[in-house]
């Protein structure tokens, strides 16, 4: 409509006033309304709560602006690192975001609510300040977000750091992540002994360049001709080189400026420009080269079969070569197979008994315990297979998280591992839960820098013409679920194998006969098998060790706590015992700790045990067993009881306590609330399933006081102080759980393993470690079969075997 019809409209409708008069109102107060009577009391609003609101404007200005930046810089961060500690810091700062959006929502809501209020009168200016002292909105204080913005933009910075030195081709180490004898590394000296044994078996020189971010920001300039001159010595070199940085900026050790650092490949001639330490000596002039592959895999899938079938790939060439002498069998072979035209059943039984392999409970894990088999391939080439309780026992999930437990505890006795094997059947159309939780507890105890460690190996592969099958998609979608995209799932990787050749074999020995179709199809699966055996160990070969013991990642620390939970908690007990001794105003003598081995594996359930008199106290006493019978715990995995690895003896001596009450309780509760703090840890992480390690040994000692004061006879006075302090124990580690919860303590790895070696250094703590250490050694030996090889008539696996070196 043009704007001048509108215009003569209006013109015509001031014409006649009867039809389109302007409106007549008159205004009135309120209170007019009320004929001034009950007139409700108006509110005004202050200067001061004027002044809140306009605080309260600018403070949703202030984090507004944080709430965008942070958006963003979660959305320029890399989903992950490879490297530990840099993932653990990425994982820290993703989930302290999460917490600070949802506290932030939570202010907003809360001060629309207050407005409201505020603006009927119902709340005043000090209800504002009150939440915002409120402890629940500490993260959205100034100081708080200055300290965690320092974080945010440090990790950015290294992000952008890592994805230039990808862009180079250059890997990333960060000292953090490396450990000697268990510890960080805080001199040069220790780092540089890592550093040259983890690029040992390297067949190229590698070029370190030592740097942190300081050296890095005084002179960009200079750092980035230093830079340059790093990447020029590999287009320098004549033979192919990797370019490794090495990033010392949370290191103790304060590197003064930066420098590069070559290490020459073994086989080269020429010297090293750095003297080797004793260790790299040691490694590169040991006799024998160990190669460690852990075995896993679902309940049923076959790791026993595949192993017993894997040695004798080994020996012999062709299934013909293993029918006319005699097979090696490592583990008991037990199963049914049906013969003839009327299908009859046949069970075939081959090989010794062994009380670790259980055939009678079908769906329990064949395996009871891991156990090693180590094949002397030749003097200089040791091959150790570690076999493993299955996955998806049907004694249920408890059982699963009691065998991974053991599993990774097994492993952590090894100074490497060269390979994961992980164990599948191909055409699998689910994969089970428990599987999947063994592989995601596997995946966070070894480090990104383990993932190319991992091999997956089919078996009954026949049926899929020696391919992965239906699982492929399945293993596939599981690995991207775990976001583990950096766990390689390729042919290079990958290999089937038909491990009913074996069977076929067992079945002949035990004098079962078979059609030829099937004799033949057998000779020829056993054939592929070998050929696939010789690329496994190939492949195996070109992978760089993974030393147990040089990384850290959370599920190894949830280990080092679960192995040092009853030292310490025994450790607490002693500081009560002489507690209450100096309370009783007993000076002339104490209690001390003193513990041995015990190679038999027993619990507190089916342990032996007697009460025994230590001085002013009744103790109980677990007894060693000494028939030799090396007797195996066989209690229901339900948590209510720990494994016996060593035993502690009480002593009563006569020195005196140089310690006034006061201090001796300040310890006491000290020394629980560093113990709640690694239960914390692991609470924090979701690791172990959260079973805290401490509880269930606190509940053993009530028990055990318990045991003690009913013995009428042996009713004793300090028994009773002691049962009324560890009876008070729960409720305090509740106060100490509550406390580190609104601390919001976040302990990232390198704290709490820094907390974990303060505690094992504690003397008697120390000693009760070696006992354990002495006693799991012990039974890794017991169950390790050393297998010698005196002749292998296989010429694919003899050439692998002269060339291994």
């Amino acid at each position: 409509m043009p704007f001048s019809t509108v215009l003569t409209a209006i013109q015509q409708w001031q014409k006649h006033e009867n039809f389109h008069h302007p409106l007549k109102y008159r205004m009135h107060s309120l209170r007019y309304l009320y004929n001034n009577k009950d007139f409700p009391e108006l509110s005004h609003r202050s200067d001061e709560i004027n002044n809140d609101i306009k605080k309260m404007s600018s403070i949703f200005i202030y984090l507004d602006s944080f709430e965008k930046y942070y958006q963003q810089s979660l959305e320029n961060l890399p989903e992950k690192f490879l490297n530990p500690t840099l993932e653990q810091t990425l994982k820290d700062i993703q989930q302290h975001l999460h917490l600070w959006f949802n506290t932030y929502k939570k202010l907003r809501e809360k001060f629309q609510e207050l407005l409201k209020n505020i603006r009927r009168g119902h709340n005043h200016s000090v209800v504002i300040a009150n939440v915002l002292s409120d402890k629940e909105y500490v993260s959205l204080s100034k100081n708080e977000i200055e300290k965690f913005n320092d974080k945010l933009q440090q990790l950015t910075k290294k992000a952008a750091l890592i994805k230039q030195l990808n862009d180079d081709d250059i890997q990333y180490i960060n000292i953090l992540d490396l450990r000697y004898h268990n510890k960080v590394p805080t001199n040069l000296k220790d780092i540089e002994k890592i550093l040259r044994r983890h690029f040992l078996n390297k067949n190229s020189d590698v070029i370190l360049l030592y740097s942190n971010d300081r050296l890095k920001d005084i002179n960009r300039k200079i750092w980035k001709q230093m830079y340059q001159q790093f990447i020029s010595k590999r287009q320098q070199a004549k033979q192919k080189t990797i370019l490794v940085y090495v990033d010392f900026t949370e290191c103790q050790y304060d590197l003064e400026e930066c420098m590069t650092v070559t290490v020459l490949m073994r086989s080269s001639s020429q010297t090293p420009h750095n003297n080797s330490s004793d260790l790299d000596k040691s490694i590169s002039s040991s006799p024998t080269t160990e190669i460690n592959v852990l075995v896993l895999g679902e309940t049923g899938v076959g790791k026993s079969t595949f192993i017993n079938a894997f040695v004798n790939y080994l020996i012999f060439d062709s299934l013909e070569q293993a029918e006319q002498n005699e097979p090696i069998v490592l583990i008991p072979v037990s199963f049914v197979t049906t013969v003839g035209d009327q299908f009859d059943e046949v069970t075939v039984k081959f090989g010794d008994i062994d009380a670790n392999e259980n055939y009678e409970q079908q769906g329990q894990s064949v395996t009871q315990q891991c156990k090693s088999y180590l094949f002397q391939l030749n003097d200089k080439v040791h091959l150790r297979f570690i076999d493993t309780p299955g996955m998806g026992d049907t004694r249920g999930i408890e059982q699963d998280d009691k065998n991974i437990d053991h599993i990774l505890t097994y492993v952590n006795n090894l100074s490497h591992l060269n390979a994961i094997c992980l164990l599948l059947k191909p055409n699998t159309s689910r994969l089970n839960i428990f599987f999947r939780s063994c592989i995601h507890q596997l995946l966070t105890y070894l480090t990104p820098i383990g993932y190319n460690n991992i091999i997956f190996c089919f078996t009954n592969a026949r049926s899929t013409f020696f391919a992965p099958g239906n699982t492929s998609s399945l293993l596939r979608k599981m690995l991207k679920q775990e976001n583990v995209n950096d766990v390689p799932f390729q042919k290079q990787n990958t290999f089937c194998f038909d491990s009913e050749s074996f069977r076929y074999l067992a079945a002949r020995k035990c004098a079962v006969t078979f059609d030829e179709f099937q004799t033949q199809e057998c000779i020829k699966s056993w054939s592929t098998s070998v050929v696939e055996s010789k690329r496994l160990l190939t492949f195996i070969q070109t992978r760089e060790l993974y030393f147990l013991h040089s990384w850290q990642s959370p599920r190894k620390c949830a280990l080092e706590i679960l192995m040092i939970a009853r030292p310490l908690m025994e450790t607490l007990r002693l500081m009560l015992y002489n507690w209450k001794l100096r309370e009783a105003a007993v000076v002339t003598e104490q209690m001390v700790l003193k513990s041995k081995a015990d190679t038999n594996e027993k619990c507190t359930n089916c342990a032996k045990s007697k009460v025994v008199q230590v001085g002013l106290f009744w103790t109980v006493y677990y007894e060693p067993l000494n028939d030799g019978t090396n007797e195996r715990c066989l209690c229901p995995a339900d948590r209510k009881h720990f494994l016996i690895e060593y035993i502690v003896q009480y002593v009563s001596v006569a020195e005196k306590i140089n310690h006034s009450i006061d201090d001796l309780k300040n310890r006491f509760y000290d020394h629980l609330y560093r113990c709640d703090r690694l239960s914390h840890f692991l609470q924090q992480k979701g690791l172990s399933n959260f079973i805290d390690p401490f509880a269930c040994i606190l509940e053993r000692f009530l028990e055990e006081e318990r045991q003690i004061l009913n013995t009428g006879h042996r009713k004793s006075n300090l028994n009773k102080e002691v049962n009324k302090i560890l009876r008070e124990i729960p409720t305090i580690r509740q106060k100490n759980n509550k406390k580190l919860i609104d601390s919001n303590e976040q302990l990232p790895l390198t704290q709490i393993d820094q907390l974990i070696h303060e505690l094992k250094s504690m003397p008697d703590v120390r000693q009760q470690i070696e006992c354990i250490k002495t006693s799991r050694q012990s039974k890794m030996n017991t169950h390790e079969s050393i297998v010698k090889i005196s002749s292998i008539k296989n010429k694919l696996l003899t050439e692998f075997t002269s060339t291994v070196l």
